[in-house]
């Protein structure tokens, strides 16, 4: 694998995050030995802090999934106190 400069610094996110894998640390720590400058940079990133990130706003399909989900928890409520269980709805026991 051809590792350069803009490698390093797309691995960097998640190397100061902490969540980087082992080999990840070792390309990333490999290269900032040889590269003052950036090294420099990861470290005052280091010690200012990673910016609080807020999470994205959902999505058309979130909020469609979430009221699919809220509809089936409702029918599953409706259904179980008339004495039908899901298992009879979905498969019901054949009559021989």
């Amino acid at each position: 694998m051809n590792v350069n400069r803009n490698v390093v610094k797309d691995l960097l996110v998640v190397y100061l995050a902490g969540e980087a894998s082992a080999d990840t640390r070792a390309i990333v720590e490999d290269w900032l030995e040889k590269d003052r400058d950036l090294a420099r940079q990861v470290e005052l990133a280091r010690r200012n802090g990673l910016p609080p990130v807020s999470p994205p706003e959902p999505t058309s399909e979130k909020r469609a999934l979430d009221r699919t989900r809220r509809g089936l928890r409702m029918r599953m409520v409706l259904l179980s106190g008339r004495g039908y269980s899901v298992p009879q709805i979905v498969a019901p026991k054949s009559t021989k």
